[in-house]
Formats: structure tokens, sequence, C-alpha cells
């Protein structure tokens, strides 16, 4: 769980540059068009992008980690363990990790549907 934390936290870093980046673009659009009907709809694309880009991340994290606790559940770590409980802990650990990983790959693939059909429009 540890290591999902981790990832989660860098990604957020990882963001804030991109947010003070749009919030750069933002301000520049503003100035240049002003009260023209035409800067809330680009405001709107490129807001929709940023959301699709995100959620497309988030799914394939949840991609990696489906595919790394699968693996823990077929191939334990360690496959010569003789104690009976670190076994099964390590087995509910991995049906835990792979649960979650599946509500990751659905929310961000729900999102990432939604703000692409939202694009289309």
């Amino acid at each position: 769980m540890a290591m999902w934390l981790i990832l989660m936290i860098s990604l957020i870093v990882l963001l804030i540059p991109v947010g003070i980046v749009a919030l750069a673009l933002t301000l520049s659009a503003w100035r240049k068009h002003g009260e023209s009907g035409e800067f809330p709809q680009r405001i709107r694309t490129i807001y929709m992008y940023m959301v699709m880009v995100v959620s497309l991340i988030i799914t394939i994290i949840g991609f990696v980690f489906a595919w790394n606790n699968t693996v823990n559940l077929i191939i334990p770590r360690d496959a010569g363990a003789t104690n009976v409980q670190r076994a099964t802990a390590q087995r509910n650990q991995a049906v835990s990790g792979l649960a979650t990983s599946i509500a990751t790959i659905v929310v961000g693939g729900a999102v990432f549907v939604y703000h692409g059909k939202k694009v289309k429009e």
C-alpha cells in the first residue's frame, strides 16, 4: 500500500507544474480575448483534455498494479513459505490490491470516456 501512496504523491507533484502552465495559458488567453465568447470554450476544451490525460495516467497505473497483484496471486513472493498465516495474509493483500486496482481502472476509464465524449460535442 505504501507504493500506491508514493505513486499518487509523485503524480500530484508531477501535475503541479502542469497546473501552473495551464493557469499561465489561461491568464494569457483571457488577456488576449477579453470578453469574447471564444475564451470560455477554449478554456473548457483545455480543461477537458487535461482531465483526460490525468484519468488516462490513473487508468494505466491501475492496470500496472492489477498486473502486479495478479502475478502475486498466481506466484506468491515467498513460494517456499511454510507459515500458513503468512501465506494467507499475502494472498489477502494481493486480493485487496487487485480489487483496488480494478476500481481504479473502472473509475479512471469512465472519467476518460465521459470527458472524451464531451470534447467531441
